[in-house]
């Protein structure tokens, strides 16, 4: 008994060492999954960004349709304005 008794300070030594590798363990886990959804966010991000600058591409294409369209107004309007005068 006298043999068990001066065994269980390692014996305690030994299971902490196992719940400490086991918290060091989970972690790194957690540390490693975080990393992880950074990445996805950041991915995600660039993702998003790059269809906006497709649609903002887009959207100036399409003002400056819109510009010649109204110049080809104005001047059909000023040209007929013209041959009402005459």
């Amino acid at each position: 008994m006298r043999n068990f008794l001066t065994l269980l300070p390692l014996i305690a030594l030994v299971s902490g060492c196992s719940d400490k590798e086991n918290l060091e363990d989970k972690g790194r886990q957690a540390d490693s999954a975080i990393a992880k959804a950074r990445s996805d966010a950041n991915a995600q991000q660039d993702k998003i960004e790059a269809k906006a600058r497709i649609v903002e591409h887009k959207a100036q294409g399409v003002q400056r349709e819109v510009k010649s369209d109204l110049k080809k107004v104005d001047n059909a309007v000023e040209a007929a304005d013209a041959e009402l005068k005459k």
